[in-house]
Formats: structure tokens, sequence, C-alpha cells
């Protein structure tokens, strides 16, 4: 009987010890390997939204790059814009770029600027580079401990330019910081102050 017991203990230690094995591996991916994961993303401005190009760019390209931009000015000035004319343009606002700064623990650099245009608000995140994280979102945040926020979805990108689209119903200009944010811990990755 005492050999059948301790078979019956020693299984019984055993399968606690795949469960929490298995446990400590779920809890490793979930929390450690995010820290690991670069997102690469570009997404483009609006599609409306002119910016005042330097004037010395076309001196910087390839004669290669020059010939097909030609090609391309001519085969778009073959097509019909007649309506055009009747268009009316549309204000653009691009804010300046506010400086992101990191924390001790998450490193991150870039630009945030707000741009409104067509009824749209966007926050863009330019030149960016930051570190992943479990559940990491985007705020718009009254003060840096996130009392007071817009959550603006899932961080989409690690690094590159990323757009957040803002809420119509809500004025980005009742809030002073723009942060990345850690849900599951509520710590602070990094941050812009907008006003």
């Amino acid at each position: 009987m005492r050999i059948i017991c301790g078979i019956f203990f020693g299984m019984r230690r055993l399968l606690w010890g795949i469960v929490i094995g298995v446990a400590l591996v779920f809890a490793v991916n979930y929390f450690l390997l995010p820290y690991f994961d670069t997102i690469v993303v570009d997404d483009v401005l609006p599609s409306r939204i002119k910016q005042s190009a330097d004037p010395g760019t076309i001196e910087h390209l390839s004669d290669a790059q020059k010939r097909d931009m030609t090609m391309q000015i001519i085969e778009a000035n073959k097509i019909d814009l007649s309506m055009s004319d009747e268009m009316p343009r549309e204000q653009v606002n691009v804010s300046e770029a506010y400086k992101i700064k990191d924390t001790p623990l998450h490193p991150a650099s870039g630009e945030v600027r707000i741009v409104e245009s067509d009824g749209q608000t966007i926050v863009r995140f330019e030149n960016f580079k930051t570190i992943n994280g479990p559940n990491v979102h985007i705020y718009l945040a009254k003060d840096l401990d996130a009392k007071e926020f817009i959550d603006l979805g899932r961080l989409r990108g690690t690094e590159g330019n990323v757009n957040y689209v803002v809420p119509n119903d809500i004025d980005v200009s009742e809030y002073t910081y723009v942060m990345h944010w850690c849900v599951p811990f509520g710590v602070l990755f990094n941050y812009a102050e907008i006003q």
C-alpha cells in the first residue's frame, strides 16, 4: 500500500510541476517576448496634405530617379483634370513637432505631431523608435499618471511613422500628453508634451 501511495503522491507532484512549468512558459511568452518584437510601420500622411518641399531635394535624386519622375509627370499631365478646378482646397493644419521623452527602462525617440485634415484629427508619430511591451496602448492624457485619458488603441508599431485617429468628439487641446501606457502594469513607457 505504501508503494501505491508513494507512486500516487509522486505523480501528483509531477503533475503540479508540469502545470507550473506550462504556466511559467505562458507568462514569459506574454510578458517578456513583446520586448524583443520590433514592428516597423510607415503610415503616410493623409493624401491631401501638402508639405513644403525642400528646394534642394531634387538635386539629391539620382539620374534614374529624375528620369522616372519626369516620366510620371508627363503621364500625369496627360490625364484630363478639368474637374479639379471646381474642387475646393482643403484646409490642413499640422502642428509643430513635439519631442518624445523616454522613461528610464523604456527608451524612445522621435516626434509627435497633431494633424487636422478633412474634419479628422490624427496623432502622428514620426521617426519613432521604442521597445515593445505587453498590451501597450496610446493615450491622450491630462497627466502623466493617466488618471484622465482617451485610449487611441493598441501600439501598432515600434519603429517608423505611425498614425492614430482621434475620435471626432474629442478636443485634443484639452489634453497635455500623448503617451505609451502599459495597461497590465499601469506603467508609462514614453510620452510627448503637446501643449
